[in-house]
């Protein structure tokens, strides 16, 4: 199958949305499992992989490359550990360049960040190449820090799409990302996705623009009105949300189907929205 992407369209490309979405399930395989599928099918001729050093974070991410992009896509996280986002170590914010971000995602990015940067800049500059971000749950997050420091290089990013990212920072972080990215994010939210309320803004959490949301029938809503009153009909204490996710944690241990909130999560549901949209149905 080729990968379905125009390397060139830099507003929002159904196309492209698609291809992200198809790379951020890719992520999940680790780096045994996408490099096949990089090169014999989808036309990448090269391909780099990160791991964060054993330790606290499991951050994992690939860089693909070929003549007309760049593509970086960073690996989400289980249900079972969305619990570990909300402990006190790491959901404090911390400041840092470009205002105050959770302290977890913050250190799980900085490990790769440094080895992925220098790869992009050893990269030949080719006229038309761009640079593309993306990921799903904890990857959209770090996707997300990979987007506003590329920027910060001067690696200029030509299109960030990630799928139910959880909020990444405080509203000093997200005003300075929308003032430099807004215009080439497109950030996904399936219907009763929970992950998009966490961490609360009880802690002064916020996310970036700009958002798409699916409806429960896959419709791709633009009235923005009407998605913060869908987006506002969940949302919970800190204690709250903690108890409720060790509950899931124990659900998913025995295998017992996940509730329609975290169902809605799953990268697959928001692949199978994107392909009852309009003209990508057969891609």
């Amino acid at each position: 199958m080729a990968f379905p992407f125009e390397s060139t369209a830099t507003s929002f490309s159904l196309i492209n949305a698609l291809g992200s979405a198809l790379a951020s399930r890719l992520a999940y395989l680790g780096s045994g499992g996408w490099a096949a599928t990089l090169k014999d099918l989808w036309g990448f001729q090269d391909v780099k992989s990160y791991t964060s050093p054993p330790g606290v974070y499991d951050t994992n991410a690939f860089l693909a490359l070929r003549s007309d992009m760049i593509l970086v896509a960073f690996r989400g996280t289980e249900p079972s550990q969305f619990k570990d986002w909300l402990t006190d170590a790491d959901v404090i914010l911390v400041p840092t360049d470009f205002g105050h971000i959770h302290k977890g995602f913050w250190n799980a990015f900085r490990s790769v960040w440094s080895a992925m940067e220098a790869d992009i800049r050893a990269i030949p500059p080719l006229p038309g190449r761009t640079l593309w971000f993306t990921g799903h749950s904890l990857g959209a997050a770090l996707s997300t820090l990979g987007v506003v420091s590329a920027g910060a290089a001067g690696l200029p990013v030509a299109g960030h799409y990630n799928f139910g990212s959880p909020r990444v920072g405080d509203r000093s972080f997200a005003n300075l990302y929308n003032e430099r990215h807004a215009p080439v994010t497109f950030r996904f939210v399936n219907n009763n996705d929970v992950v998009p309320r966490i961490p609360p803004r009880e802690l002064l959490y916020h996310h970036v623009d700009s958002r798409k949301y699916f409806d429960r029938h896959c419709t791709l809503l633009t009235d923005l009105r009407i998605v913060d009153l869908l987006l506002d009909s969940f949302e919970g204490s800190l204690l709250g949300l903690r108890k409720l996710f060790e509950q899931v944690a124990d659900q998913h241990a025995k295998q017992l189907p996940l509730p329609d909130f975290l169902d809605d999560h799953r990268i697959d549901n928001y692949l199978g929205c994107l392909r009852r949209q309009p003209g990508l149905g057969s891609l």
